[in-house]
């Protein structure tokens, strides 16, 4: 059988070497510094109900219980988004309707932050994708698209092609608390999360506060009485 170069030989050339592994080491030491920690305590405050630990917080009035706590986030989105679980509780015998009013958020200089929309929250996911490149351990064969032949793999390689990470950002939407009238049947609650516009990162404390009108407004009566619960935090990092 009569032997054929093979076209594009040059790519057959080994390049997985001691750069590459230089490069891996690099790329897992930058990960590591960079990881941050971040962990909510809530701050004590007459009417408020707070776990030993201090990760969740619970106001109850006009009989609607609401509780708080730090909710995590995809460990890329950290970077865009703040997040809380928030369960509303249905303390009475019979129907309950939670009319929201506001749900802000309140970093340590007062900047205020409202919890975003299905559509904000896309727009945070699909801005925060990351590029990176493949890397891989292992021996074996890769076979190349151009011509036919195999190359060697080195025990570590980088794949310098880029790739943009997914994000599970319909899971956060499926997660997501309605912010609009959900009625709650008695002694039952619902739940699910905020999402905020603003990174963990470089937050020292923060205030969440929901409000709700304790019933609908109508042309004769255009301000209901409104109730608000309001949740301090204080923000750790390490």
């Amino acid at each position: 059988m009569p032997f054929h170069p093979i076209p594009h030989a040059r790519q057959f050339v080994p390049r997985r070497n001691l750069i590459s592994v230089f490069l891996f080491v690099l790329l897992i030491a930058a990960s590591l510094l960079s990881c941050t920690t971040i962990r909510m305590i809530a701050i004590p405050q007459p009417g408020m109900n707070v776990t030993p630990n201090g990760s969740m917080a619970t106001i109850s009035q006009g009989g609607l219980a609401v509780s708080v706590a730090q909710a995590k986030t995809p460990y890329d989105l950290d970077r865009r988004l703040t997040a809380f679980d928030v369960t509303l509780i249905n303390q009475t015998d019979q129907d309950l309707e939670f009319i929201p009013k506001d749900v802000v958020l309140f970093d340590q200089v007062n900047r205020q932050f409202f919890a975003l929309g299905p559509n904000a929250i896309y727009e945070a996911a699909v801005a925060g994708r990351d590029y990176v490149g493949h890397v891989g351990l292992g021996f074996g064969y890769h076979h190349f698209h151009r011509g036919y032949g195999f190359g060697y793999y080195a025990p570590v390689w980088i794949d310098p092609w880029p790739v943009y990470s997914s994000r599970p950002y319909q899971a956060l939407i499926a997660k997501a608390l309605p912010i609009r009238p959900i009625v709650i049947y008695p002694r039952s609650m619902v739940s699910g999360s905020v999402y905020f516009g603003i990174a963990g990162k470089g937050l020292q404390s923060v205030h969440l506060s929901i409000s709700r009108f304790t019933s609908r407004p109508t042309p004769e009566n255009p301000h209901p009485p409104e109730l608000t619960y309001l949740f301090p935090f204080n923000v750790y990092q390490k």
